[in-house]
């Protein structure tokens, strides 16, 4: 929440909305792009529209171009799904259609960014998945009930990725 008046100019644009302009930092505009691109329920990709969050309006083709070139022209690392939706014409449907590869590895790339809750999810799959190739009670693992979930999304937390890859990933080495 730092204020834009802070940031160099550089690193805000204007964007012209309905009559109303607003400004954001392109690196909050960068997040709000990344998660409509790569959003998914159950890692099924569902890529929404990128909307103006203070309106809830999606942004016009116009307002995408001149935000692609605004982050082209600056020292600012293009993000693989906004470059691919570039390539796509901003349209949706052919973004998914051809990127469904990309989204995934983005999306599980970043599963750090999971809310507790679903990190907490995919630990208790991953565990319930482990056990069930386990003939031996003794060799499986077991929860307690009390168990404090944030002490076990520390320890589990790590090998979260690694899982998702395996489970998720087009790519059957993996």
């Amino acid at each position: 929440f730092n204020l834009l008046s802070e940031l160099p100019k550089k690193h805000t644009i204007d964007i012209l909305q309905r009559g109303i302009k607003y400004q954001f930092s392109i690196f909050d505009l960068i997040r709000i792009i990344n998660t409509s691109l790569s959003y998914e329920y159950n890692f099924f990709t569902d890529p929404k529209k990128i909307k103006n969050p203070w309106n809830n309006n999606p942004f016009s083709i116009t307002t995408l171009y001149n935000i692609y070139f605004f982050i082209r022209d600056t020292n600012i690392k293009m993000s693989i799904l906004f470059e691919r939706f570039f390539q796509s014409n901003f349209n949706i449907d052919m973004f998914e259609k051809h990127n469904q590869l990309i989204i995934k590895k983005y999306i599980i790339d970043n599963c750090h960014n999971f809310s507790k809750m679903k990190k907490i999810s995919h630990i208790y799959n991953m565990i319930e998945s482990f056990n069930n190739k386990r003939i031996a009670t003794s060799d499986k693992i077991n929860i307690d009930n009390f168990f404090p979930e944030s002490r076990l999304l520390d320890v589990m937390e790590p090998y979260l990725k690694p899982y998702l890859m395996s489970v998720y990933s087009y790519e059957d080495d993996l």
